[in-house]
């Protein structure tokens, strides 16, 4: 995988082309498969559905600060610690497999919450 292609390049091929990524392991690629009816990839954005069945659309990893620094920062917004800021996050429709990891170094570096 390239270093500055999105987290979800690899689910987005499996999407389009139905195969698996000749980089990933066996394991990573069953993992996919397995996971590929949570997924939807439209107009080149990739959705994930819960099973409550909301819908959220992934995060491209030029967007995670911005989204993080409004959710967290901005007036009206309040400096909440990490997981609230995340749950607010997932709440409003925004998805990312390591958004809560994201979010905990994005809340350490915020002089507001020290």
């Amino acid at each position: 995988m390239l270093t500055n292609s999105p987290w979800f390049e690899d689910i987005a091929i499996y999407l389009v082309t139905w195969k698996t990524p000749p980089h990933l392991s066996t394991t990573q690629g069953k993992r996919i498969v397995k996971n590929n009816a949570s997924y939807s990839w439209i107009q080149g954005e990739l959705f994930y559905t819960r099973l409550d069945l909301i819908i959220h659309k992934g995060v491209r990893e030029e967007d995670v600060f911005e989204i993080l620094k409004e959710a967290h920062d901005e007036p009206c917004r309040g400096n909440f610690v990490e997981k609230i800021t995340t749950c607010k996050l997932l709440h409003v429709g925004y998805f990312r497999a390591s958004l809560f990891n994201v979010d905990k170094q994005y809340v350490i570096q915020c002089d507001n919450c020290q």
